[in-house]
């Protein structure tokens, strides 16, 4: 059986809400499945160690990290660019133009 962590960062409920929704799920696949909070991440590092694999969950916030998950461990993507004060993103994945 699978050991999986899911580690999410949630302002206002709900990514927190999805991350059980993936944890439900996973459950019924039969994996050992367990929530873990991005301010509780320093005190479990050997059971991240130990995991089979760990979920990442964090929410958006114009386009980019909340203001309140800014001194989480977690180090913010570089992605966009910004012009008049709005942040354009690229692509996630190269596609022709026609």
């Amino acid at each position: 059986m699978p050991n999986i962590i899911i580690v999410y960062h949630s302002c206002y409920g709900h990514t927190k809400k999805v991350a059980e929704a993936v944890l439900a799920d996973a459950t019924d696949a039969g994996a050992q499945v367990s929530l873990l909070a991005v301010a509780d991440v320093d005190d479990a590092w050997a059971r991240l160690d130990a995991a089979d694999a760990i979920v990442f969950g964090a929410p958006t916030y114009r386009a980019g990290r909340p203001p309140t998950s800014r001194s989480s461990p977690m180090p913010a993507p570089n992605r966009g660019s910004r012009r008049n004060g709005r942040t354009r993103s690229r692509p996630a994945s190269p596609t022709p133009r026609t």
